[in-house]
């Protein structure tokens, strides 16, 4: 790897080096360092640029960088102390890319200017005076933002700098606060009141100087063009590959049949495929006559138990895993017979480990071009390395509720393991009718007289992944959903209602939560 990097202080360029020779290159003192980063790209096209702030210069490590940097599409920053789009944005953004473990690999579009780098190439298809008037921070936050959705693979990396202790450094003073600004270039012009509003309910702050002035201040466009950027990060044979398959199943015989029949078929056929069949009659039998009258390409394995839930019924399957891969199944899917080898190509491709696959419903179209970081997680459509369930499983206080999906996803970037989304694999989903025997279940708080409002296991979700701005954001646009869609409108009486049931939400999270920890 080739490397151009860029040693800064207060927006002024001090020194840049060349590696892995390690020698200065000749500067423009007369520009800063947007101006610079420009200049390199032209003269280096082949470079990566990398810019470290003066002060962390002495941790930065060129070979540390190379690990990240496994290909063109990857843009990676880390920030020592408080993000340049701050905290303040989850009012309006609830995603999980921006809630940021800094003590892993993290996807997000949060960049900063401390450490970072990006590909010369990307750079170079800008134009440097559009961007002239603008900070670098700035600069790199838009990139970010407007690129993930483009195949732009973004990361919070600490891993480049190495030995670094965070709190002998003080924060670096900032040029200004542009959070408007670049919520004026990146989201719809609404979301700038909602932000205006949650500032002023929850932190008596009146933005309106900073509301007008957005209204009034052209946009900031970062668009890149990523489609000629080839991924190649492949360092095992997929030929060799071994992969396990679970299947959670309830009432859905037929459509299961057509399941294993697809996996039979299977160019890199399974090793294992595990079902876990449920049904909460205590005297009922297997249905599922066919696993053993018929012959299978695969060991099944199979566990017939009377108790429901899919979080149980995962884990219990995950348990039985011997293979290097797993595919997380759902029993209504219909597949073609190579999707399991083009899956693990795709994945030692793309240097992941954990991969989720498009995952539509029949006349549903898919929208996405390319390879994207994926904000959720599809527990019937992904495929994970195995290695990885030794540190995440399905948390039991999400079952027969909402959430466990995302939890789950949760649990693996916080172990430093992004999800990504390939719309180049394609499941369908059938979305099954329900079986015979599989009733409504019936949860405890719909005795309550106050019915918690969001369900209590979405609360428990956003208490244990976000922010309490995100969840303050999140109430407030709650209550403005609800509040339009009243008929006759007494505010008040509404306003309590609703304070009454998020506050029922709440309790019965935590003691979801304290249930099963």
């Amino acid at each position: 790897m080739k490397l151009i990097l860029l040693i800064h202080q207060n927006n002024k360029v001090l020194e840049i080096r060349d590696y892995p020779s390690d020698i200065k290159v000749p500067m423009n003192d007369e520009v800063g360092l947007i101006g610079q980063l420009f200049n390199m790209a032209i003269s280096y096209p082949d470079h990566f640029l990398g810019w470290c702030e003066e002060r962390l210069f002495p941790f930065f490590s060129y070979n540390k960088f190379r690990s990240i940097f496994l290909h063109k599409r990857i843009m990676s920053s880390f920030e020592i102390h408080d993000y340049y789009i701050p905290d303040t944005i989850g009012y309006i953004e609830h995603s999980p890319l921006i809630n940021i473990n800094k003590n892993v690999p993290y996807p997000t579009w949060r960049m900063s200017s401390c450490v970072g780098g990006i590909h010369a190439s990307l750079i170079s298809q800008l134009k440097k005076a559009q961007y002239k008037d603008h900070s670098f921070e700035l600069f790199l936050n838009v990139m970010a933002k407007q690129n993930m959705k483009n195949g732009l693979l973004c990361y919070s990396t600490p891993g480049l700098l190495e030995g670094f202790i965070e709190n002998s450094y003080k924060q670096s003073p900032r040029v200004k606060d542009e959070l408007f600004h670049f919520v004026r270039s990146n989201y719809k012009k609404r979301w700038l009141f909602i932000l205006f509003l949650n500032f002023l309910i929850y932190e008596g702050k009146l933005k309106l100087y900073s509301l007008i002035k957005s209204l009034f201040t052209k946009e900031v466009r970062v668009k890149l063009t990523l489609d000629e950027f080839e991924i190649n990060s492949a360092k095992e044979d997929s030929a060799e590959a071994s992969i396990d398959v679970i299947i959670p199943t309830l009432g859905r015989k037929n459509f299961l049949y057509d399941v294993l029949k697809d996996l039979s078929n299977q160019s890199l056929l399974p090793h294992r495929v595990i079902i876990v069949e449920q049904n909460a009659n205590l005297y009922s039998e297997s249905e599922l006559d066919f696993l053993t009258e018929e012959e299978w390409p695969f060991t099944v394995v199979h566990h017939f138990i009377h108790q429901t839930g899919a979080c149980n019924a995962r884990n219990l399957a995950l348990q039985e895993v011997s293979s290097e891969y797993v595919y997380l199944a759902d029993d209504d899917n219909r597949f073609s017979a190579d999707l399991l080898e083009k899956a693990i190509i795709e994945m030692n491709k793309l240097g992941t480990k954990v991969l989720n696959m498009s995952y539509l419903q029949k006349g549903e179209v898919e929208t996405a071009r390319t390879w994207l970081q994926w904000h959720t997680f599809g527990a019937g459509c992904s495929i994970i390395r195995s290695e990885l369930l030794k540190e995440v499983t399905f948390d039991m206080a999400f079952e027969h509720g909402y959430g466990e999906d995302a939890d789950f996803g949760m649990q693996l970037r916080n172990i430093g393991k992004d999800v990504i989304y390939s719309p180049n694999l394609h499941v369908l989903h059938l979305k099954a009718p329900i079986g015979g025997f599989r009733k409504v279940n019936v949860m405890p708080w719909d005795k309550d007289l106050i019915i918690p409002k969001p369900s209590p296991t979405i609360m428990l979700y956003k208490l244990k992944h976000q922010s309490i701005i995100q969840i303050k954001g999140y109430k407030l646009l709650l209550f403005l959903r609800l509040l339009f869609k009243q008929k006759r409108l007494h505010f008040l009486k509404f306003k309590r209602q609703f304070n009454q049931q998020w506050n029922s939400s709440v309790r019965w999270a935590k003691y979801l939560k304290s249930e099963h920890e």
